[in-house]
This record gives C-alpha cells, sequence and structure tokens, in this order.
C-alpha cells in the first residue's frame, strides 16, 4: 500500500556556491532529495515534472539548483527558501580544492 501524502514540505536552495553542502546535510537529516542539478536540468519542463512527480511520494522535498529560485512554476511550489551566500574566497577555494 503506497503511503498516502497530504502536503509535502519543499525546500528550495540556491545560490552561487556550497547548494550540494547543504543540500546533501539536509538529505542526511530530513529529506529526499531529487537530483536535478546536472546539464539535463536546463530542461525546465523536465524538472518541473520531477518535481510535482516528487511531491506526490515523500514528505519532505529538497529541490537544489541554480535555477530552483527562477523557474517560476517551480518557485511557487517552495515552502522554504534558501540561498547560500559565500564570499568570494570561500567559493574560490571551494572550486579549486579538487
Amino acid at each position: 500500500m503506497e503511503k498516502e501524502i497530504e502536503k509535502t514540505y519543499v525546500i528550495g536552495i540556491a545560490g552561487a556556491s556550497a547548494k550540494s553542502t547543504v543540500s546533501e546535510r539536509l538529505k542526511q537529516l530530513l529529506a529526499e532529495y531529487v537530483d536535478d542539478n546536472h546539464p539535463m536540468a536546463l530542461d525546465l519542463d523536465r524538472c518541473y515534472l520531477d518535481v510535482q512527480k516528487a511531491i506526490k511520494t515523500c514528505d519532505i522535498l529538497i529541490v537544489e539548483g541554480l535555477f530552483a529560485f527562477w523557474e517560476e512554476r517551480i518557485f511557487s511550489l517552495l515552502d522554504l527558501k534558501v540561498y547560500v551566500d559565500c564570499d568570494a574566497d570561500e567559493r574560490f577555494a571551494r572550486r579549486t580544492s579538487c
């Protein structure tokens, strides 16, 4: 028997850097996670459909990516919006630490 979800709490995470770090920590703590943070995520219609589908199957959903706040249809589904802001030195260090 499938779990019936009354209302999914949807968290959107955007920003220039550290989105994945924040998302991964939240995922470990409490949520289902749909990874649309890859080149195919530029298909915003598909991303929106993925989010709609995921909303039907989980209590908490994390939507992460550069366009999480840009796409109005997705933005309107977000209950909590988190913008991760790192200073320029931190962003540079994160990009060059590979």
